[in-house]
C-alpha cells in the first residue's frame, strides 16, 4: 500500500538560521571583548544574502593590529599633522629655516623637536582572525542546541 510523506523543512531551516544569527552576535561580542585598543570600533554583524552571510566590521587601527607594521618613518604633514598630533598630546610647529623656507617639525612629549620619527614597527596582535576561526565550532554548538530544542535527538 503506497504512503505519502509530507516534509516541511521550514521550522528546521529557521532553527538553523537562528543558530547562525546567534553565533554571529556571539562572535561580534568576542571581537569587541578581545580588541587590543579601546578606540577600535566594532560594528555588526550585518546580515546579507538573505541572512546567509554575516559581516563584522572593525575600523580605525584594526588592520595595523591584525597584521602588524614594519619599520617606517613618520613625517608630519602640515594641517593634517597638526590635527592628528593634537589628539596624541603632540603639537606640530612650522619653523622658519634658512632663506625663508618653512619646515614642519613634530614636537614630542618630552619637549624635543623632530623633522621625522623612525618608528620601529609593531608586531601583529590579531584579534579578529582567532575569533573568526572559532565561528564553525560556535555554530555547531548553537545549531545542536537549537536542534535539541526543536525536538531532534543526537544520534548515539
Amino acid at each position: 500500500m503506497p504512503s505519502t510523506v509530507l516534509w516541511n523543512p521550514a521550522p528546521l531551516n529557521n532553527a538553523l538560521k537562528q543558530a547562525f544569527r546567534d553565533t554571529a552576535y556571539a562572535t561580534a561580542r568576542a571581537i569587541e571583548a578581545t580588541k587590543p585598543e579601546h578606540r577600535i570600533p566594532v560594528k555588526g554583524p550585518f546580515f546579507t544574502n538573505g541572512g546567509n552571510r554575516a559581516l563584522i566590521r572593525s575600523g580605525g587601527l584594526a588592520p595595523i593590529f591584525e597584521k602588524g607594521a614594519g619599520r617606517h618613518f613618520i613625517f608630519p604633514k602640515g594641517a593634517q599633522a597638526v590635527r592628528k598630533s593634537k589628539s596624541k598630546g603632540q603639537t606640530v610647529f612650522k619653523i622658519r629655516a634658512i632663506r625663508g623656507q618653512t619646515t614642519t617639525v613634530l614636537r614630542l612629549a618630552d619637549g624635543n623637536f623632530a623633522a621625522s620619527v623612525n618608528h620601529p614597527g609593531m608586531e601583529a596582535r590579531p584579534f579578529q582572525k582567532p575569533q573568526a576561526d572559532l565561528f564553525p565550532a560556535r555554530y555547531r554548538i548553537a545549531a545542536r542546541l537549537r536542534m535539541t530544542a526543536f525536538g531532534f535527538k543526537r544520534a548515539a
